[in-house]
């Protein structure tokens, strides 16, 4: 399994504001499956403002300095 993080900005129809998910899953595609039970498209598009593989998401430095001033809202295995 891998772990892939989907982040959200300002925007008023994101469900969060800053922050991620983090989402246990094969590959992505079954990542963005898991991520949309929780979180339906917006716009025939994943509602998130980016995705990022673990160590795409390790070299940002959020997991330490968190996501306009957020960190993990849900883990989803």
């Amino acid at each position: 399994m891998n772990k892939y993080f989907y982040t959200f900005g300002t925007a008023d129809y994101f469900p969060h504001y800053g922050g991620w998910v983090e989402v246990m899953a094969d590959d992505w595609g079954w990542a963005d499956t898991k991520f949309t039970d929780f979180y339906p498209l917006h716009n025939d598009m994943i509602n998130c403002a980016f995705r990022y593989t673990e160590s795409e998401f390790q070299a940002t430095g959020m997991h330490k300095t968190g996501n306009i001033g957020n960190y993990c809202h849900k883990r989803i295995a």
